[in-house]
């Protein structure tokens, strides 16, 4: 029976089986490119933060140090310090007064009270370019669920087509050694002899090529999930999910993350818009100083002063360049929204296409299931026919090569049509919440 031949086929012969969630599990805990990302991720966290600690005060410590003897530096230090007298007013001190030192220790505050509005708007532009990369992110998260979903598929396949090459290699090499036996009875003649000998060395053949293809598939898995997975065996996937398109049609256009990546680079846009807007409006701050003043020693005082205000300013490129800046944004702004409006009709066709793919591949499982209980029973007529000596070696050769290559065909099919199902569910944004 079928269902009982590809049992055999794809059943476990280890203890230790490796199952899909456990890899995809492993890929999201060790993938080198996810780190990447996650720290890439916090750095725009980071910046969001600073953005927001842009409104608190500036504090500002500073120490200067100098000797002068320029005549109206000296009377303005000795002023500072609090020890000036009569004396330094007279004509010959004040034209030629001694060098003097001064430690000046100033400790300032400067409050934004309003810059037209240029603060928030660059917060806002901080706080979107976070959410565009964390939507960024979680689609570099799928991303690689989907690689690894497929890589553990065709590291699957691989196991699979490795597993029938061996049971194909005992058939052979069972079928050379009953021929030799019937050779040495003269029974059959040498050229059926030879043929079966023709056949075992193309048996051992294809198993070391499928040993060198699960050995490059293994690799593949190990390399993308960022673990070694050499010396395990993965659980076989031997059936093809359902799935209903018009449900993912509709939440492809609400999930998508880089769909909702874009309308936050949208944001960011206006956001930049409305900064640059501001720098051509007055910016008002308030601002505190006080300062020590001492002729020995920083950090003394033998003279100290405070000074408090407020600050206007306002400034505007006479070339009006701000125009053109505010055009760019605009231009950058129609860009996002024609590049949005492709993508949706792109993640439509692509779903098309997948699902497309898909039900093709439905169709391949149930021809190749035909063909292989078809490929077995004739088979099993022609085996006993050929114990009988009533069929020829190339007979049993060919029914075996038909039931190899329909079983190769099924797996083939059951592969493509996972790989489509996976692929329907990373083009709708959901497929880091139905594989793991």
């Amino acid at each position: 029976m079928f269902v009982l031949l590809f049992l055999i086929l794809v059943s476990s012969l280890l203890s230790q089986e490796l199952t899909l969630q456990k890899v995809l599990k492993d890929a999201l805990e060790n993938n080198l490119e996810l780190k990447a990302y996650a720290h890439e991720l916090k750095a725009y966290r980071y910046k969001s933060i600073a953005s927001e600690k842009a409104v608190y005060p500036v504090l500002t410590f500073k120490e200067n140090f100098t000797r002068t003897n320029i005549p109206a530096y000296v009377l303005f230090a000795k002023m500072n310090q609090g020890r000036i007298t009569a004396k330094d007013f007279s004509p010959n001190t004040l034209a030629n007064p001694s060098a003097v030192n001064n430690f000046e220790t100033l400790i300032s505050l400067e409050i934004p009270l309003w810059e037209g509005g240029k603060i928030r708007a660059l917060k806002s532009v901080a706080f979107h370019s976070e959410k565009a990369f964390t939507k960024t992110f979680l689609r570099k998260r799928e991303e690689i669920v989907f690689k690894v979903y497929k890589a553990y598929l065709k590291t699957d396949f691989a196991q699979k087509n490795l597993k029938l090459a061996k049971i194909n290699l005992k058939a052979a090499e069972e079928h050379y050694r009953i021929a030799k036996a019937l050779y040495k009875a003269g029974k059959i003649l040498l050229s059926d002899l030879l043929k079966t000998e023709v056949a075992l060395n193309k048996a051992q053949e294809n198993v070391k090529k499928a040993e060198r293809e699960f050995y490059l598939a293994t690799k593949t898995l190990s390399f993308i999930v960022g673990k070694n997975y050499s010396k395990v065996k993965l659980k076989s996937i031997d059936s093809c999910p359902s799935i209903k398109l018009e449900t993912l049609r509709e939440k492809a256009l609400t999930n998508r993350k880089d769909l909702l990546a874009l309308r936050d680079q949208i944001k960011v846009i206006e956001a930049n818009s409305r900064a640059t807007l501001a720098e051509t409006l007055p910016a008002v701050g308030f601002f505190a100083s006080y300062t020590l003043y001492s002729r020995n020693s920083p950090f003394n005082s033998e003279g100290d002063g405070y000074t408090v205000g407020l600050s206007v300013s306002l400034s505007l490129n006479t070339g009006l360049s701000i125009l053109e800046k505010l055009k760019t944004y605009a231009e950058r702004k129609k860009a996002l929204l024609f590049k949005e409006k492709l993508l949706k009709r792109k993640i439509l066709l692509e779903l098309d296409r997948a699902y497309t793919n898909y039900l093709n591949s439905l169709e391949e499982i149930n021809s190749a299931r035909i063909r292989v209980k078809s490929a077995q029973e004739l088979l099993s007529i022609v085996r006993k026919r050929y114990r009988e000596g009533l069929a020829r070696t190339t007979d049993l050769t060919e029914a075996e090569l038909n039931l190899e290559q329909a079983l190769l065909d099924y797996a083939s099919a059951l592969y493509k049509c996972n790989l489509s199902y996976g692929k329907i569910l990373f083009k709708a944004g959901v497929i880091a919440e139905v594989l793991p």
